[in-house]
């Protein structure tokens, strides 16, 4: 299955393979899940976890996901903003 297939794969399941770093360490594939499931963030490789565009989706879907952003993400007042909007996100915060 090539790269493409397996991407088409995940948008049709939408499912995270929390044992795999090829997954959780790509963008595109983690992106698409983080849309339906906002705790993908939190199997997702540091790198993402400190990716300001994927943690702002994943806030804004569910602001939980705050927790499992990076340190230095969770001082980033724009995602703090976006986090607690409707959820007491705050709490993860590092400010």
């Amino acid at each position: 299955m090539t790269r493409e297939e397996d991407l088409q794969e995940t948008k049709k399941f939408l499912w995270f393979s929390r044992d795999s770093p090829e997954w959780n360490g790509d963008k595109k594939i983690v992106l698409i899940d983080v849309q339906q499931n906002c705790e993908v963030l939190k199997y997702s490789s540091d790198g993402l976890k400190n990716n300001q565009e994927l943690v702002l989706v994943a806030v804004k879907r569910c602001g939980d996901a705050l927790e499992y952003a990076s340190d230095e993400l969770r001082k980033d007042k724009e995602i703090i903003l976006k986090a607690t909007t409707n959820t007491y996100a705050y709490r993860y915060s590092l400010l």
